[in-house]
């Protein structure tokens, strides 16, 4: 059949489109909402890794603290610390005592005082003797070094007063940066006067961009800061503070920036380079220096834990020796260590204590998986276990406290033991689950409610498949494709009409 249409003149019109290339679209719709509607997998997105750049490793940590070195075969170690405002780690600046104060001669119109210079190991007695939470003390500010007294080169802002103005108004023009400093966010920012004067941030030190020529193809000491928004609230939260005797300037700028960090400050350096963490010195130098960075952790215990995987009533027949995996978390400031510290169990009622050793350092946040083991002699009943952390002179009582053990008589252990094997159920090392408590109960023992890991009751539910298409799911696509059916035949009938 012609399908060519002529009008009333005779004049030959051009075909009519077939309408069914328009109907294309409704099944490539209908494809998509059958591939979206069709159950997918849960998938829950994990988090981003903190990135670490190659070769360096965690060797310390606190609340809100990291710290990281580098090796090298013939050469001296890099350090980077890592400090979570947001989680109530922070830094200090500190200055020597003001033997002049330079008043009204400062760059920027502020003062330009000259400090007393100091050695590291002076600060670092005044801040730990003051401030439990101080954890390092580090170099600082840029100064002029054969003077003494002395005086800094740069602005410096400390508890909402701008202490110095510095000398350096007129080097390393557009070179010079400062990086503020709030309790729970910090920024780098351009130096200038106007900057300067109108931030709110209550601390503020100046130093120098990465690119302002220190010897900066020279392999010598670097100090390097760095900022870094980690949650993506468009606030810097996290510091990064580079330390080492021998690095370039790009050396040292590329490790924070591995490190995540956005935008990156150059300290004072070479012969002033120096760090001290928890009275131990990590980079040497013998030079005085008149201003420091002090760094704290966040507030809480010292030594603190808790058990991740606690079980629920475990079940001892007497006899045997019960050993359950457990998973230990060092949520306290200070690491757990081999030398004077382990755990201790204290299953109480005339049963021995157990001593766990450490088999390593646990650091702040670390885990440690122990076997527990109860050998309850001739004792029916309930024993309360409980774990502490011992750290020399320390005792701290680890989360969420004693476990409570059922202990039944040998007489009961056949029968037990029976119905456990006839349900397939095979609990050695393992809590307690729903199948033990209903084998329990069917030797003739009340035990506690059925409870999770978690604490929370189990509730018993029938096997819904919650991830499967509802019913009105399904029918949606089956009426498309039969109203698509009706469209098509309508379309067809006025085409070859």
């Amino acid at each position: 059949m012609n399908l060519k249409q002529v009008n009333l003149a005779g004049k030959q019109l051009a075909p009519r489109p077939i309408m069914t290339v328009k109907i294309y679209p409704l099944w490539f719709i209908l494809t998509i909402f059958l591939v979206a509607a069709s159950p997918q997998p849960n998938l829950t997105p994990e988090s981003e890794a903190n990135p670490i750049p190659p070769g360096f490793y965690l060797i310390d940590a606190s609340i809100g603290w990291e710290m990281y070195r580098k090796d090298y075969q013939e050469g001296n170690p890099d350090f980077v610390q890592l400090i979570r405002l947001d989680e109530g780690a922070g830094i200090e600046l500190i200055t020597g005592d003001i033997a002049k104060t330079g008043t009204d001669r400062g760059g920027y119109g502020g003062d330009n005082p000259q400090f007393f210079s100091r050695s590291l190991s002076e600060y670092w007695w005044d801040i730990s003797s003051n401030n439990s939470n101080a954890l390092c003390v580090l170099n600082g500010s840029f100064f002029y070094l054969p003077e003494h007294p002395t005086r800094l080169a740069f602005p410096l802002k400390v508890g909402g007063h701008i202490t110095t103005d510095g000398f350096g108004l007129d080097t390393y023009p557009w070179q010079k940066l400062m990086l503020e400093l709030w309790d729970d966010k910090a920024d780098i920012r351009r130096l200038t006067r106007w900057n300067l004067h109108t931030s709110d941030a209550p601390d503020i030190i100046a130093g120098l961009a990465e690119d302002a020529n220190k010897k900066a193809k020279n392999y010598t000491g670097r100090t390097f800061i760095g900022v870094d928004d980690r949650d993506g609230d468009k606030e810097n939260e996290t510091l990064l503070i580079f330390n080492t005797l021998t690095a370039r300037q790009e050396d040292a700028a590329n490790t924070l920036y591995g490190f995540g960090a956005d935008e990156v400050m150059m300290l004072d350096g070479g012969g002033s380079t120096q760090l001290l963490c928890k009275g131990d010195k990590m980079v040497e130098s013998e030079r005085l220096i008149p201003q420091v960075l002090a760094v704290t952790r966040g507030d809480g215990p010292l030594y603190s834990g808790s058990i991740l995987n606690s079980p629920d009533h475990p079940i001892l027949v007497e006899g045997e020796k019960l050993g359950i995996e457990l998973t230990l978390e060092n949520n306290g400031a200070e690491s757990w260590r081999p030398d004077n510290g382990y755990i201790l169990v204290d299953n109480g009622l005339g049963n021995l204590t157990q001593k766990i050793p450490f088999d390593r350092i646990i650091l702040p946040g670390g885990k440690l998986d122990i076997t527990w083991k109860i050998d309850p002699a001739n004792y029916h009943g309930n024993i309360n276990s409980n774990f502490y952390i011992i750290q020399g002179s320390q005792k701290s009582h680890l989360e969420p406290g004693d476990i409570p053990v059922i202990l039944l008589p040998k007489k009961s252990g056949d029968k037990v033991n029976q119905i456990k094997s006839e349900l397939k159920i095979f609990t050695a090392g393992n809590p307690t689950n729903a199948s033990d408590n209903y084998a329990i109960q069917s030797a003739g023992y009340d035990v506690p409610p059925i409870r999770s890991l978690s604490g929370e009751a189990v509730a018993v539910e029938k096997n819904i498949n919650k991830n499967g298409p509802s019913l009105l799911v399904v029918l949606i696509p089956f009426s498309i494709i039969i109203i698509s059916g009706v469209i098509m035949a309508g379309i067809k009938r006025r085409n070859y009409k």
